[in-house]
């Protein structure tokens, strides 16, 4: 290997390593702060700040559609000559949809306020904190453009530590609320992007700032043609299962939509390591599709949902079998105790998960994602028929198995929707 090889593979070595840990980073902050609000919060305030942060994450795939996944796209294909141009664009265009989503939550706020619900104050501190997250996670996107993951490290490094510091400051002075606790988070997320900026003129001081010709019409034509399908998906992704949360809030009651979510936190991890194995995968089973055989693709299907099966089987033995002494340390108290029946169900879900990964994947290298669409559409109306019902019925017990329900019905979906493909492409 020539010593210029080397250097290209020890480049992406460390960028790749960087990579990931800039996404177990991000992803380790946000378990921990869901982990530290539902040990420091009583029930019902944890379930009041996880109902709304659950229509925030609908609200917010808007953003990941329009702006973020386009930007990955687009940005370093069509707009490499005039980058700091068309991030400037991108920056207006994500400035409007914050304010969007905050006028949207501000109505949220203002129609609960009729009922004088005390999911109020949670939704208002989390409309003045939106356009301040939503920017610091265009930031974070912003760096794979520049292929520097290692400033997104250094970066969410300092949001980690400003936000937990002030939570902590927060609960030792006893004014840890929903509603502060999102003022925290945008704060936290106010302070990165200000940091964020700063490294952002200093890697764009190559680029000139008054100099472009792009038109934010025609950008935001370009993005709207990419993401105007990810946009349905990603409603019915949400309908699909995250809806659960806000529909124990609204027929159960603030305290049980906490302890929904605070018992989901256990699974989480593993949910994240799925989510890191998938985007590992589908560049590999990708490039495979083009070298290999129809049979060897049906292999290679089977072998990865195979192995995500054996991740999460490994993975929830532990909370089933510790389960009161995992919840004792991580919540510091026994108030959840009474809940670990929903361990197992919870697990049933992540296998049924895991078990469609291989068969998705496979859809997604072969250029077939409007099966997993429809996918998402099929469990969707499964949640907004059967699972409302059983909610309605039994509450916790019932958002159980409609999650278990949905889970069934768009694994179904997906492996017909394969089997259906590949037997196709044998004929």
């Amino acid at each position: 290997m020539s010593m210029l090889s080397f250097n290209v593979l020890k480049q992406w070595v460390l960028t790749g390593s960087f990579s990931i840990a800039d996404q177990a980073l991000f992803a380790g902050s946000n378990f921990v702060l869901n982990i530290l609000l539902a040990r420091w919060m009583e029930p019902a305030e944890y379930g009041a700040f996880a109902v709304a942060f659950s229509v925030f994450i609908f609200l917010s795939g808007f953003q990941n559609a329009i702006i973020l996944e386009p930007m990955s796209v687009i940005g370093p294909v069509q707009y490499a000559e005039d980058l700091r141009g068309y991030l400037r664009i991108v920056f207006i265009l994500n400035t409007i949809i914050g304010i969007i989503i905050l006028f949207v939550l501000l109505g949220v706020s203002l129609f609960l306020s009729v009922f004088e619900s005390s999911s109020v104050s949670p939704f208002l501190g989390l409309a003045l904190s939106s356009p301040f997250t939503l920017l610091f996670w265009l930031f974070r996107r912003v760096w794979y453009l520049k292929t520097k993951p290692q400033t997104s490290v250094a970066i969410n490094i300092f949001y980690s530590v400003t936000l937990f510091f002030s939570l902590y400051v927060l609960h030792s002075i006893n004014s840890l609320t929903p509603f502060s606790g999102f003022v925290v988070l945008g704060v936290a997320c106010t302070a990165s992007s200000a940091v964020s900026l700063l490294f952002y003129n200093i890697h764009f001081k190559t680029y000139s700032f008054s100099t472009t010709n792009l038109h934010t019409k025609d950008v935001f034509l370009k993005h709207w043609h990419y993401g105007k399908w990810v946009v349905g998906s990603a409603f019915v992704f949400w309908l699909s299962g995250s809806i659960y949360v806000p529909l124990i809030g609204i027929f159960a009651g603030l305290e049980n939509a906490g302890i929904m979510r605070a018992l989901q936190n256990l699974i989480l991890p593993v949910n994240n390591i799925l989510t890191a194995l998938t985007l590992l995968l589908l560049p590999w089973l990708s490039a495979k599709k083009r070298t290999s055989e129809t049979k060897s693709m049906r292999k290679a299907a089977n072998i990865i949902s195979g192995l995500m099966i054996l991740i999460a089987i490994i993975y929830m033995i532990f909370p089933m079998v510790a389960g009161e002494w995992l919840v004792n340390i991580l919540y510091g108290q026994s108030k959840y105790n009474n809940y670990l029946w929903m361990i197992p169900y919870l697990g049933i879900i992540v296998l049924l998960n895991a078990a469609g990964q291989g068969f998705s994947l496979s859809l997604r290298s072969a250029e077939y994602p409007n099966a997993l669409f429809w996918s998402q559409l099929g469990s969707a109306i499964i949640t907004l028929t059967i699972g409302i019902l059983l909610v309605w019925k039994y509450n916790l017990l019932g958002a159980m198995w409609g999650n278990i329900i949905s889970a069934i019905v768009a694994l179904s979906i997906v492996v017909y929707s394969w089997k259906l493909l590949f037997k196709e492409k044998c004929t």
